[in-house]
């Protein structure tokens, strides 16, 4: 019998990261920047802020390295930049959940806030799936931004 992996309790992990790609190809760079009146985060930011947190819960929180900083703007300046940190940290993502039995998942995790490690922890079964969760909701602010912009944002599953 086929062991559980960590990653079949999380299947539609692949869809959302598809939908957040689908909702950003072939934007030009001025959709790209486009804030709303009065807005702090362009769609790029949103994709930035993505990959960023990701990185840092798998490093910092899962892993546990207390020194580790995700890239910063500078370091992402453009859309095939920003494209390529999103892969670059949902393979890490993938390659735990591949790795990890199902039971790993119950393991807890004090996790930095604010660079302060304490309290009494979360799973690592949160942790993954406040990931995926957390890129939804961005995703849902990248297709109001469209839409704000008078485009039509992808059908998304």
């Amino acid at each position: 019998m086929a062991r559980v992996k960590a990653l079949d309790l999380f299947p539609f992990r692949q869809e959302v990261r598809t939908g957040t790609l689908k909702a950003v190809q072939n934007l030009p760079p001025e959709h790209l920047e486009w804030k709303p009146p009065n807005g702090v985060h362009s769609i790029m930011d949103w994709l930035r802020h993505i990959a960023q947190m990701e990185d840092w819960w798998i490093q910092a929180g899962v892993m546990g390295r207390r020194d580790f900083a995700p890239r910063r703007k500078g370091f992402l300046a453009d859309l095939p930049e920003v494209l390529g940190y999103l892969e670059e940290t949902r393979g890490v993502t993938e390659q735990l959940l591949q790795e990890w039995p199902v039971e790993k998942l119950r393991e807890t995790r004090v996790v930095p806030v604010k660079g302060d490690y304490r309290g009494k922890g979360v799973t690592l079964h949160w942790i993954m799936a406040h990931q995926f969760d957390h890129e939804r909701h961005h995703r849902a602010q990248i297709c109001l931004y469209l839409r704000l912009m008078g485009l039509e944002p992808p059908t998304l599953t």
